[in-house]
């Protein structure tokens, strides 16, 4: 993680993990495939099944060019969830479903590349895939970019783009990017505004 709050990134990838197949048609109008009308029933179900049946779906899935299949593997991959966990084969399958356009596997790629899963860390990569992320206004990836620019890792060192990110993040509620905010007010790194953040 580039910031280093604990549980700031873990926060979001679980939300982003535990999405459904966005844009699918479903049962019944504007439905998502699998979710009843509170939008839970069958994906909730299907979750809770043992991981062995899981993995067999999404690998299934995958090979018919699932994107969001891909992801849940590169999923299970990085945590060990019903597979041995692996870092190689998550980053493999977290690219895969990026290739397909799959935002949250835009994400899962910057956390790996910031953190050096299966590799060095690689800040520019990191970047790159939160920039991406970031224009579809994830608030974690507004936050990690803050990180980078603050610390100038993959980019040139910036304590105005910092604020910039922060402030993005911190605007949709982000409690790590306030946070990071109240400090480089108080450190003088950057000046605190009349209002807002």
């Amino acid at each position: 993680r580039v910031d280093g709050l604990p549980g700031a990134g873990h926060r979001h990838r679980h939300r982003a993990e535990d999405e459904g197949r966005p844009g699918e048609a479903g049962p019944g109008p504007g439905e998502a495939a699998g979710r009843g009308p509170d939008g839970t029933d069958r994906l909730a179900r299907f979750e809770k099944t043992p991981c062995p049946q899981k993995i067999q779906v999404y690998r299934h899935l995958a090979a018919k060019g699932d994107a969001w299949a891909m992801f849940r593997l590169g999923a299970s991959y990085a945590k060990g969830l019903g597979v041995p966990q692996d870092d190689s084969e998550a980053l493999t399958w977290f690219q895969l479903a990026a290739e397909q356009g799959y935002p949250a596997a835009y994400m899962a790629l910057g956390m790996m590349f910031s953190e050096g899963k299966a590799f060095s860390p690689d800040y520019r990569a990191a970047f790159d895939w939160f920039m991406k992320s970031a224009a579809l206004n994830d608030p974690e990836a507004q936050f990690q970019l803050g990180g980078l620019y603050r610390k100038g890792l993959g980019v040139e060192k910036s304590a105005q783009q910092a604020v910039e990110w922060y402030r993005k993040a911190a605007g949709q509620g982000h409690e790590g990017a306030k946070v990071r905010l109240n400090e480089m007010y108080r450190s003088g790194e950057a000046k605190k505004p009349l209002f807002g953040f």
